[in-house]
Order: C-alpha cells, then sequence, then structure tokens
C-alpha cells in the first residue's frame, strides 16, 4: 500500500487513468500529443521496409495471427496484439522515434494505442487521451525505478521494462476499463515485464523488438483484464513484484518528483506532479506533459549534454 487512502500505488495510479478525460487535457498538452502521435507514424513509416520488420512480420504470421489490424506502410493485416508488436517494432528500427519517460515512450505507447484504438473504433479524442496517459504511466514508473540512467544500468531495457506500463494503461484507456479493470491491466502487464542490455554486445536485432514486446504485452494484458483476468494490485508495491520494484533508487511512483535527466529527448515523454493536476509543458526533464515548471530554463532552449549511456 501506498499509505494514501489504504491502496496500492498501481490501483491510484488506475484510478487517475480510468478517470482521465480529454477535457482535462490543455490545449498545449493536446497539441503535443497530437505531435507525439505524428513523429512516431513518422518514425514506423520510415521503418516499415527494414529486415527487423519483415523478420516479425514472417513470424507473425507463422503464427497464424491473423486479423483486421493495420499494419503502418503496408497492406499486411493482423490482430490487434500482432500490429502493436510489428508496429512498435517498426517505430524503433531506425531509431528515429522519440526519447524520454521510459526510453522510447512513442514506439511503445502509440502502437498499444493505435492498435487497441482501431478495434475499438475509438474517437480521436479518447486516442489522445490515452496517449497522454500511457507516457505519463511510463515516464512514472521509470522514474519511480530511479530514473532512466540507475534503471538501464542494472541491465533492464526501460523502454521494456516500464514501457509496458504505459502500454497498458493505454490500452486500458481506449477499452474503456474502469479503474479495478485498469488497476488488473497494470499487474498483469508488470508480470510479464522485460528487456536487457545484452544486445548491446552483438548488435542483436532484440533492441529494436523491444518496444513492439512492450506495446504487445500492454494490449494483451487489457484485453484479459477486460475480460475478468486479475493481475497483482500490489504490482509496484510487493517485494516480489516487477523488476522496477527492485531498484537501489526505488520511490513510490505517486510521489517522486523528477530530476532533470542529461540526456537530450529526440521529441519529449511526459509527467505530472500529482494525478490530474498542475499540467504544464515545459523543458524541465525535456518533458511533453509536465508538473508545474521549476527553475530550469525556458521551453524553447534544446541545448543538452549528449548522454554517455548507449540508448
Amino acid at each position: 500500500m501506498d499509505g494514501q487512502d489504504g491502496i496500492t500505488l498501481s490501483e491510484r495510479l488506475a484510478n487517475f487513468v480510468s478517470a482521465l478525460r480529454y477535457e482535462d487535457l490543455p490545449p498545449q498538452v493536446v497539441a503535443r500529443a497530437k505531435s507525439a502521435l505524428l513523429d512516431t507514424l513518422g518514425a514506423g513509416l520510415a521503418g516499415c521496409r527494414t529486415s527487423e520488420v519483415a523478420r516479425v512480420i514472417a513470424s507473425v504470421r507463422d503464427c497464424g495471427r491473423g486479423g483486421t489490424a493495420t499494419i503502418w506502410g503496408t497492406d499486411v493485416r493482423s490482430g490487434v496484439t500482432g500490429a502493436a508488436l510489428i508496429n512498435g517494432t517498426m517505430a524503433h528500427s531506425r531509431e528515429l522515434d522519440d526519447y524520454g519517460g521510459c526510453g522510447h515512450s512513442g514506439a511503445v505507447v502509440v502502437p498499444a494505442a493505435l492498435a487497441a484504438g482501431e478495434h475499438e473504433a475509438v474517437s480521436g479524442r479518447t486516442l489522445l487521451t490515452a496517449l497522454v496517459a500511457g507516457y505519463d504511466l511510463a515516464a512514472r514508473v521509470t522514474e519511480a525505478a530511479g530514473g532512466y540512467r540507475p534503471h538501464n544500468a542494472r541491465g533492464w531495457h526501460s523502454t521494456g521494462t516500464c514501457g509496458s506500463f504505459g502500454a497498458a494503461a493505454a490500452a486500458a484507456k481506449c477499452l474503456g476499463l474502469d479503474a479495478a479493470g485498469t488497476a488488473a491491466a497494470l499487474g498483469i502487464a508488470g508480470s510479464y515485464t522485460g528487456g536487457l542490455w545484452a544486445f548491446i554486445v552483438d548488435g542483436a536485432m532484440t533492441k529494436r523488438l523491444h518496444p513492439g514486446k512492450a506495446a504487445e504485452n500492454g494490449v494483451f494484458a487489457a484485453h484479459l483484464a477486460r475480460h475478468g483476468f486479475t493481475g497483482p494490485a500490489e504490482i509496484l508495491d510487493a517485494e516480489w513484484g516487477a523488476s522496477v520494484r527492485r531498484s537501489r533508487s526505488w520511490t513510490p511512483p505517486s510521489s517522486r518528483t523528477p530530476a532533470a535527466p542529461p540526456f537530450t529527448p529526440r521529441s519529449a515523454r511526459c509527467w505530472t506532479s500529482s494525478p490530474g493536476t498542475g499540467w504544464s509543458p515545459i523543458r524541465s526533464s525535456g518533458s511533453l506533459f509536465a508538473r508545474p515548471p521549476a527553475p530550469c530554463g525556458s521551453w524553447g532552449s534544446r541545448t543538452w549534454p549528449r548522454p554517455s549511456t548507449p540508448r
């Protein structure tokens, strides 16, 4: 339990996600969400002909995952989870996707939201709200795990480990899950989250796959929750909770204050100081959807030190 109202951390976050409405979002946030959507689609179209994507499409077909969901930039169709997997891999295949939050938030959250949203025929407003919720959850869990560098320095790839939570939140929003269902989706996604930096030794293709797997994980978790499948309510509280929980610098995601990371986001990430309050776009931490401004310079400045840690 997080000590507030006797509910778990994931339940508190689920309450925020399920209650979030398009009308709650300031115009600046909506504009940035649209930009994140278009940016990720552009990165995906740039990567739709890569060898990694071709191999994932072939593998999905071999496994018999037919359906009507759109595979970006192609005439291929797949099931909802297959589309999330393929499009997430596609968006990251040329390393042109946004950078920040959970790592590569757009390549995880946008494919999950579009796959789930297309299947449910959601409105554009619902889709944008789902994107905001997904970006926020992915960033929040990453910051709670100590931030990008500490979490990744332990061998975890935060795009996969923390991104799965964002994908589950976005998909849950598209599916219209209530707070209990959203909490279940977060618990299920957290149970199967993963991603390791072992690919850096030999340049294996798995790095491109991690966003896709996280997107697929979140979408399937939301569908399981829709049908009453339960996930651990204490996925972020329990001693044997998610890998992010066992970070040496873990801080509950409901209370952690983000520090400005020493890297350059390709686009941005998102954050709220407290769920549902203080939305405003700022340069702090390279944020898209951020907490009230801190004394860290103007939004217009884009000069940041380059990272020494591989992305």
